[in-house]
């Protein structure tokens, strides 16, 4: 594979930002920027990706 090395680990640095599904959390922190934006959304209850959709951006 491509940018791993023979022992399977990443060839170089990278980083992960970790995101909510959605402006629905459990989390109570306080620079959270995202409760704010379930008003955008009055009729939504869920905030997930289509799995054909996932599939297709963990791929790219």
């Amino acid at each position: 594979m491509e940018g791993y090395g023979s022992d399977g680990r990443a060839a170089g640095p990278f980083w992960v930002m970790a995101k909510p599904m959605g402006p629905r959390c459990n989390l109570d922190c306080t620079y959270c920027y995202y409760l704010d934006k379930v008003k955008l959304y009055p009729d939504q209850s869920r905030f997930r990706m289509a799995l054909r959709s996932s599939k297709s951006r963990a791929l790219s």
